[in-house]
């Protein structure tokens, strides 16, 4: 005797899915308009609706169409129990015709909707077409849908619903009405996630909702998933920590530890967290996108005072603190290097390799030491073919030199000559603006630990004032020169004070050259390029035909 398969439980999404305009929830904007339409009886023969997925495009499509054939409205909402709002409910009402147009995109599709548009409708006063991600229609389908798109039949509406407005051709979007569907804001999908939560009796702390709910990047649909899955896990509730484990996430305080270490300099405790994150299992993918939301919080709070992200009482405070520990051009490149090794996860040959990366260009090699806990010599952090006992030994025999020693003894007028391009590189992944600034200023000699910089451009000297903009230069010469240096910027009303003499002619020539070859700002691929094959720049000027 055959079985009988039992009804497969509908998902969070669609079980929950808004019946009434009312539920809808994080698109106002767009509701007040199609509701202003409805009861003025001003309706248009053609929607356009754009925006990310799972934001409500598809649901207030239908929940248009369906109040346009209710037999019995409640103002601008259906009524939900006539017959007509049942079979929309169900998807099984004649009138309302959905396409899926990623898998219909062709001409001979839209002259079988054309050849069929013009029946009238079977049970309502309207034959409503939604037409999703329409984007993806070719370019001949588009050119045959414009002329019914200008013109329909009086009974029929067309509502376009599509993830990539820009590609939905410019005569298609002017014969539309267009509505722009944004992302739903974080306490939006918190509290949604809660109301849903507690219609399945499933506890979930609000820590647990809000990972939830960032994780979802303002996505109704996908929050509802994440969601369904940890309901179908089984259990009573969820903590914070119950939904990172089984998420594979980790933990803001991981997040906030590893940026720690970046603001410190300190290679070695960024490289721990990141080896017990992956240790733990959690996805060093996840991790990087969490970082960069994260630096995109500290960022904006920075700037003005405010984030779109969602934090505990205790992890806000933790991040305005680190907000104010570093400048905005530092947490601008930060972004921007958390954002590359993203990229280059996909094709990394191990996943911890591109963020340990991050962490050590982030760092520095010259900053390593100086970041490393107390009374831990380096030796023991970079072990050596040498024995034990030579490495106890040599401290006592070989004392270190100061750093001001080495800078003086060891950077000649050749040194800086040499070492002059990799600066320029450097600064210019640091600020974009310093390339020209810094392309007519000439190095003039280093003295007791700081290196005299002659330049005439007003800007850079203004720039300068700022400790936390001079510390960023002095960063990038620590590492082109391999010691510590402080930056001294002069005039030439300055040189007769200072006992320094302006460079020969000769030599403002060689150091002219040098910049020369150093790729600009405004190319940051060529310059990674050359700093890492160790190239130059022979013809920068444009090709000619």
């Amino acid at each position: 005797m055959a079985t009988v398969p039992q009804s497969v439980e509908p998902t969070l999404y669609r079980k929950y899915r808004p019946q009434t305009f009312a539920e809808v929830q994080g698109q106002e904007h767009v509701i007040r308009v199609l509701s202003r339409a409805l009861e003025q009886k001003k309706l248009a023969h053609a929607y356009l609706f754009a925006g990310p997925r799972g934001t409500g495009k598809t649901t207030v499509a239908r929940l248009f169409a369906k109040r346009l054939n209710c037999e019995h409205p409640k103002g601008v909402e259906p009524c939900g129990t006539c017959g007509s709002c049942r079979a929309v409910a169900q998807g099984t009402h004649l009138d309302l015709i959905e396409i899926d147009a990623a898998s219909n995109r062709g001409i001979d599709d839209i002259r079988l909707l054309k050849e069929r548009i013009s029946l009238a409708p079977a049970h309502g006063h309207w034959k409503v077409y939604i037409v999703d991600e329409v984007h993806m229609l070719s370019k001949d389908a588009f050119n045959a849908l414009l002329k019914t798109l200008e013109e329909p039949p009086l009974h029929a509406i067309f509502i376009l619903a599509t993830t990539e407005l820009e590609k939905v051709p410019e005569t298609v979007r002017s014969r539309c009405q267009t509505f722009v569907f944004r992302r739903a804001a974080t306490p939006v999908l918190v509290e949604r996630l809660g109301t849903i939560a507690r219609a399945e009796h499933f506890k979930m702390s609000p820590d647990a909702l809000r990972i939830v709910a960032n994780l979802s990047g303002g996505c109704f649909r996908d929050a509802e998933s994440f969601l369904a899955m940890l309901v179908g896990i089984g259990e009573q509730g969820m903590t914070a920590e119950d939904v990172n484990r089984i998420l594979g996430l980790a933990p803001i305080s991981a997040i906030q530890n590893f940026v720690d270490a970046l603001f410190t300099r300190n290679a070695e405790r960024a490289l721990a967290i990141i080896r017990q994150v992956s240790e733990s299992g959690n996805s060093l993918s996840e991790f990087t996108v969490s970082l960069a939301r994260y630096l995109r919080a500290l960022t904006t709070w920075a700037v003005a005072s405010v984030h779109a992200e969602s934090f505990s009482p205790e992890e806000e405070e933790r991040l305005q603190a680190q907000a104010q520990r570093q400048p905005l051009q530092g947490l601008v490149a930060l972004v921007r290097a958390a954002l590359r090794a993203k990229y280059e996860l996909r094709d990394a040959l191990y996943e911890e390799l591109p963020v340990e990366l991050l962490a050590l260009e982030w760092c520095g090699a010259s900053k390593t030491a100086v970041a490393a806990s107390p009374g831990e010599p380096p030796s023991a952090r970079a072990e050596t073919p040498r024995t034990k006992g030579q490495q106890q030994e040599e401290p006592e025999r070989v004392p270190t030199p100061a750093p001001q020693e080495r800078a003086v003894a060891e950077i000649s007028s050749e040194s800086l000559l040499e070492r002059w391009p990799e600066f320029l590189r450097r600064a210019s992944f640091l600020h974009p603006l310093l390339r020209p600034m810094l392309g007519s200023a000439l190095p003039l000699t280093v003295r007791d630990g700081a290196l005299f910089l002659w330049s005439d451009h007003a800007l850079l000297h203004e720039r300068c004032k700022d400790s936390a903009f001079r510390q960023q230069v002095e960063g990038c010469l620590d590492q082109s020169f391999g010691t510590k240096l402080r930056l001294r910027l002069v005039r030439d009303r300055d040189l007769a004070s200072l006992d320094l003499h302006m460079l020969p002619s000769e030599t403002r020539a060689q150091f002219a050259a040098a910049s020369a070859q150093v790729a600009p700002a405004a190319e940051p691929v060529l310059a990674e390029t050359l700093d890492i094959l160790g190239g130059e720049v022979v013809d920068s000027s444009p090709a000619t035909p």
